[in-house]
């Protein structure tokens, strides 16, 4: 018998492996943010009450902060040509954590894994400047995070160059100066995680464009999305 595995269950189980190995190598001794753990588990996007948020969403990005460059790029932009989701590409930072899937993070002391629902789209995020140099860039970008009193901010440079909110044809250059920050805080007694988004892009937006998402906390393991062509 030859059983079918789909890829999204190939690509769950790579990550297990990854946090596994993650694990062997960690240092136990080494001092943790006390709410670091807390940020461990299954995050989803739609609340249990869908009609009463409890915080107010911003995903959009305000059309005064944008240059005569991004107008441009809009004016060209052809989202079943251009936008990843549409061909079932996956998509890069900071889109992977504004798009409404569920995301499972996994912590491992001196980095934290980001699971995206969304074609099991992984990102690592390096805490305390605890990573190797980046050489070369990608549509992930390289991610450091550090914790101001109990906020964890993460700055991801070497980010390509690629649409990053493609729905509405928003670019990101990949710039040496392009660069995203994320401030991602706790709120409800831990029960809902905050992400608010800055990009810095001054090609394309005037004093950076804002962005602001909300989980909540979920029991229910997530459920990779192996995409619909054109559904999105």
């Amino acid at each position: 018998m030859n059983p079918i595995v789909k890829p999204a269950l190939l690509r769950r189980a790579a990550c297990v492996l990854v946090a596994q190995a993650g694990l062997i190598g960690l240092s136990f001794g080494q001092e943790q943010h006390p709410l670091q753990h807390q940020l461990s588990g299954t995050w989803h996007y739609w609340f249990e009450d869908n009609d009463a948020r409890e915080i107010e969403e911003d995903v959009s990005i305000d059309p005064s902060v944008l240059t005569d460059a991004a107008k441009a790029y809009q004016e060209t932009f052809d989202p079943e040509r251009d936008d990843p989701q549409h061909s079932c590409r996956p998509v890069g930072t900071p889109n992977l954590t504004r798009v409404p899937f569920a995301l499972e993070i996994v912590n491992l002391g001196d980095k934290l894994y980001i699971l995206s629902a969304l074609l099991g789209s992984t990102r690592r995020i390096y805490l305390d400047d605890n990573g190797p140099e980046p050489d070369f860039s990608n549509q992930y970008g390289f991610s450091t995070g550090i914790w101001e009193n109990d906020m964890l901010v993460v700055t991801t440079t070497h980010i390509s160059e690629q649409p990053f909110i493609g729905s509405e044809g928003l670019p990101y250059s990949g710039d040496p100066d392009a660069h995203v920050i994320e401030r991602y805080h706790l709120e409800d007694d831990g029960q809902t995680l905050v992400n608010e988004i800055t990009v810095v892009d001054p090609r394309y937006y005037i004093g950076g464009a804002h962005l602001q998402i909300a989980w909540k906390k979920s029991d229910a393991p997530i459920i990779i999305d192996d995409c619909f062509l054109a559904t999105y």
